[in-house]
């Protein structure tokens, strides 16, 4: 999981926009979880800057801080609440297994309606 940035709204109910590129994404095994929570699909994009994607023995995928090596990865942009980053972080393990980065996307595609039911 990488978090883009801070979204929009008040202080009251601010959300915020998460970049996932593996488990947590439309149709995979942990997209569940976003779905539950009452996650909102913004869209499809990639991180702006090329990164190294490797898997561990499960087939788990975790992106390495090397910037300018591997490719752009491409993932899902969502806007969750506090308290959904809360439980994505103790479900990804952040700090031990993943860490937060903030990490520049681009090439947004926002879907319609049918899109993201799909």
């Amino acid at each position: 999981m990488v978090v883009y940035q801070p979204c929009f709204g008040t202080a009251m109910s601010a959300l915020n926009v998460v970049f996932v590129y593996g488990t947590l994404k439309r149709g995979l095994y942990n997209s569940k979880y976003l779905q539950a929570a009452g996650a909102t699909l913004l869209g499809n994009a990639k991180t702006s800057t090329k990164l190294p994607m490797i898997t561990d023995e499960y087939y788990v995928p975790y992106l390495l801080k090397a910037p300018g090596m591997g490719k752009k990865i491409k993932g899902e942009l969502y806007a969750v609440t506090d308290d959904v980053m809360d439980k994505l972080d103790e479900l990804e393990g952040v700090p031990t297994y993943y860490t937060r980065e903030r990490v520049p996307v681009e090439g947004l595609e926002f879907l319609g309606a049918a899109e993201k039911n799909a």
